[in-house]
């Protein structure tokens, strides 16, 4: 940290107020397949610091690949020259006071990470895709290992080390045919690749010859792997910043129902196993668990230390410095199961992906998504057949209060779609808006 010392002190001695600076530094290794062929097999380091300072109120971050005296001392430099020519941020009240006891989180490194060949996590999955009547697969594969350390002129000093697993597998029997899962892990012991390639397959089998779709109000049961854009958009709605600009469906008071009371809605940064866990945020300030919706009521923002205090409240250990941001996100499960949630609906249809999510008002949460991959009817408690040319059009107000029934199993999601973490059961939501796409 001696670095990072240098440059806190170096800032502090020609007016700074407050200094972050972080330093991170990544090991990847990455697999891609396409055409059930390996054709990418890599590793790199990237390694960066992360710089944050405030002078009177003018805020700067910037970050430095060049990890010497020489570089800090020119990036130092800059930072003084360029901060005089900002505007002040009003609302900005400063980082996270003092030291502090980090949690320790369950399952957040992997020791056994140097051991695993992830061309034969690919290998293995192609095949499990290949044996379960998928004609070919493509996806790719993470295995990654990281070290961080943060170190704040409020004297707060930390260090973390994280392992993680992404995997994602598309398989397919026809142009109109195809099936998507993928999983993710911090432990290599509860990475479920096995499982991701054979659901991608048996999706891949059954949508072969989609019918078009009908239009109007349906049932939908939505696969965790489908709803995670939306729920993600929801723990972003639940940063202050989001609701003070105005991307957020959020009501500005606290204590209304903003969802069916079986809704239940926490954002985990010290999560088991979670994606998005670490000891602390940006700010230094210890990671926690918070209730944003408890039985449909609205109990809390996520906070970092200046929104806080502008709130007269707590940090809730969310800091993205300038927004705060959601760590994992947590739709928390019901007793019901997939199956289950079939049998229930007499005209409804089951998403298992999406794409294309975009909103129209985020402030109502109006919003529009593709459905893709498998996507099948369902009539009188059976699956149908699989359909496609349709679209969710709808609002998130709306999709939060007519949830009826939620899935006992959660199940970790990041995507394209929803690149934050996520972890959600699946979920059965009624009278669904569908559309045809133009």
């Amino acid at each position: 940290m001696e670095l990072q010392k240098y440059i806190i002190t170096e800032l502090k001695k020609k007016g700074a107020d407050d200094v972050v600076v972080n330093l991170s530094n990544s090991y990847v290794r990455q697999v891609k397949f396409s055409n059930s062929e390996i054709n990418l097999n890599l590793s790199y380091n990237f390694e960066s610091l992360n710089i944050f300072a405030a002078i009177k109120q003018r805020i700067i971050s910037t970050s430095l690949k060049e990890l010497s005296k020489k570089a800090a001392d020119l990036t130092i430099k800059k930072i003084l020259i360029n901060t005089k020519n900002l505007p002040k941020n009003e609302d900005y009240k400063g980082i996270f006071n003092g030291k502090h006891e980090y949690p320790e989180i369950e399952e957040n490194y992997d020791n056994k990470i140097d051991d695993v060949n992830p061309v034969d996590i690919v290998e293995e999955a192609i095949s499990i895709s290949q044996n379960n009547g998928a004609l070919k697969c493509a996806g790719i594969l993470f295995v990654t290992k990281s070290d961080d350390k943060i170190l704040t002129s409020n004297n707060a000093e930390g260090e973390d080390n994280k392992t993680h697993y992404y995997f994602s597998i598309r398989s397919m029997n026809s142009k109109e045919a195809s099936g998507h899962s993928n999983c993710v892990s911090n432990m290599i012991t509860k990475f479920d690749y096995k499982n991701s390639a054979k659901e991608s397959a048996e999706i891949s089998k059954m949508s072969l010859n989609p019918k078009e779709a009908p239009d109007g109000k349906f049932d939908v049961i939505f696969s965790p792997l489908a709803f995670a854009p939306l729920l993600k958009h929801t723990g972003d709605s639940a940063s202050v910043y989001s609701i003070e600009s105005g991307f957020s469906f959020f009501p500005k008071k606290l204590n209304e129902r903003i969802a069916n009371e079986n809704v239940n809605l926490i954002d985990d940064g010290v999560y088991k196993n979670g994606s998005g866990s670490s000891k602390y945020d940006e700010e230094g300030c210890p990671r926690q668990r918070t209730v944003v919706v408890d039985k449909g009521i609205l109990k809390s923002f996520l906070h970092n230390t200046s929104t806080a205090i502008r709130y007269k409240t707590k940090s809730t250990g969310n800091a993205g410095i300038i927004s705060p941001e959601p760590t994992n996100f947590i739709l928390m499960p019901g007793n019901s199961s997939k199956d289950k949630m079939i049998k229930s609906v007499k005209n409804g249809i089951l998403i298992t992906n999406v794409w294309y999510t975009r909103f129209n008002n985020y402030l109502t949460g109006e919003f529009s998504t593709i459905p893709r991959d498998g996507t099948f009817l369902i009539k009188n408690g059976e699956i149908l057949y699989p359909i496609n040319r349709l679209r969710v059009t709808d609002s998130l107000k709306k999709i939060y209060n007519n949830i009826t029934e939620l899935g006992n199993e959660l199940k970790k999601i990041e995507s394209w779609e929803a690149e934050s973490p996520t972890v959600l059961p699946y979920i059965l939501v009624k009278d669904v808006n569908i559309t045809k796409p133009k």
